[in-house]
């Protein structure tokens, strides 16, 4: 109750800062600067540096006693999507080396068959999943697709980590780098003009949000795809299919000798 009153306040007010905010993302900032190499997270080599995990302890403890209250919406959005990949990142490397989050074995008290996304954290002063983060929050109350690009299961299949944390003052523009960066990207999406589009099943699974964004999913990957990989194109006349979801592990591939799943 507290976390949807705290989301319902006028964005426009934001609250004088004081202690245990923790709306500041520069401690995940720099430790994603430091541990994530393209599409992929560097695993080994984070687990074994005790700073870099006393460090992100360190910023989800903040993060768990944050004031939402509020705040402007961006700061919102921001603090959400680093919780949520904070929490994914840190519960792969307490179960590191691990080939899939899929195969974490989730805390006492969750149906296995849920995985670690109904496990539950303390974000914003409020006890929530993962699931609870990405649908009950981030989706329900702020009405931002784009977040599909953001969040990240710690998967091949799913949209790259950003090797930036999220900030209010950049959001917008890191949003949409996030969106072109996923749809113009073969690994994830197969596009070329007069030919059946090949799409990530993100586009499936959350096809309603595109459309609702902009009246079906070829229109809302028209505005971030290039041009030159579409052609002339009439988003009514595109065909699209999806394929498989690849869950192993986001895992860049170590050094010689370190550790691998």
């Amino acid at each position: 109750m507290a976390l949807l009153l705290a989301l319902a306040l006028p964005p426009a007010r934001a609250a004088a800062a004081g202690p245990g905010l923790g709306l500041d993302h520069a401690a995940f900032d720099s430790l994603l600067t430091r541990f994530v190499r393209d599409a992929d997270v560097d695993y080994a080599a984070w687990k074994a540096d005790a700073a870099a995990l006393a460090a992100l302890d360190g910023y989800l403890a903040r993060l768990a006693e944050a004031d939402t209250s509020g705040r402007p919406r961006a700061e919102q959005l921001a603090l959400w999507i680093n919780g949520y990949n904070a929490i994914t990142v840190r519960r792969v490397l307490t179960a590191y080396p691990v080939s899939s989050i899929t195969r974490i074995r989730p805390t006492l008290g969750v149906f296995p068959g849920n995985g670690v996304w109904k496990e539950k954290h303390r974000v914003a002063r409020a006890q929530v999943s993962l699931d609870d983060i990405e649908h009950g929050t981030l989706r329900r109350h702020f009405a931002e697709p784009r977040i599909h690009f953001a969040i990240n299961c710690a998967s091949k299949g799913c949209p790259p980590l950003a090797p930036r944390a999220y900030t209010a003052a950049l959001l917008e523009a890191q949003l949409d780098g996030a969106a072109r960066r996923f749809v113009d990207d073969d690994r994830w999406n197969s596009i070329a003009p007069g030919k059946p589009w090949r799409l990530s099943k993100i586009f499936d699974w959350y096809a309603a949000d595109f459309t609702a964004a902009a009246g079906s999913v070829p229109a809302y990957v028209m505005r971030y795809a290039a041009p030159a990989r579409m052609g002339s194109v009439d988003p009514a006349r595109v065909r699209w299919t999806t394929g498989g979801y690849d869950w192993s592990l986001n895992q860049a591939p170590s050094a010689p000798g370190g550790n691998r799943p």
